[in-house]
């Protein structure tokens, strides 16, 4: 009797050991693992790797491919990151460019508004002096005239005096004008006429 006990014992002590050998196998339950932690001692299974390893490795697995995008990730910034600061760079020159352009041209609008508001009160200055030149008598004008000393000025104010006589339909006083001139400022005052039409 004791004997059939003792086989009866030692048959389902078999029995479970077979049944969490497979629950273990099928990864169901982690037998060895209980185990080793219940008798503090490390059994190698017959499979070579087992459930926990397996597990440990998938994990080291995905944080590695983790690792990887982003280590690609991090390659696309950096690259979008100089792409980006050589379109700042270009932007950068481009604006000081055109600012540089755009005070060009705000020196040259001054320039022209100078210009023309300088043409403008040379006009009114040659205006002025050809008429009260053209109502002085020819003796004084021809004194006042050749006193300007701008031989410029001087052709410009003959050539209005010209304009006025011709609006009024009267004879140019000029030719007259020229006649009571010393030679040698008439010849020349003639000369640059002939040049400046």
């Amino acid at each position: 009797m004791k004997l059939k006990v003792f086989l009866l014992i030692l048959a389902n002590l078999a029995a479970a050991m077979i049944v969490l050998f497979f629950l273990d196998v099928f990864g169901i339950y982690n037998g060895y693992g209980k185990m080793n932690a219940f008798l503090g001692k490390t059994f190698s299974k017959s499979k070579g790797i087992g459930r926990s390893e397996d597990i440990s490795l998938i994990e080291r697995e995905e944080q590695n491919k983790l690792v990887e995008s982003f280590s690609i990730r991090e390659a696309d910034l950096k690259k979008t990151e100089a792409d980006l600061k050589a379109r700042e760079d270009n932007l950068l020159k481009d604006a000081a460019a055109l600012k540089q352009e755009k005070e060009n041209l705000e020196k040259q609008k001054k320039k022209i508004q100078s210009d023309k508001a300088e043409k403008v009160a040379y006009e009114k200055k040659v205006q002025d002096l050809s008429e009260r030149f053209y109502n002085m008598p020819p003796e004084k004008s021809v004194e006042r005239i050749l006193a300007l000393g701008d031989d410029l000025l001087v052709l410009d104010t003959l050539k209005a005096m010209d304009a006025i006589a011709a609006s009024k339909s009267q004879t140019s006083v000029v030719p007259y004008l020229y006649s009571l001139m010393p030679p040698a400022d008439a010849a020349r005052l003639l000369r640059l006429s002939t040049v400046s039409e």
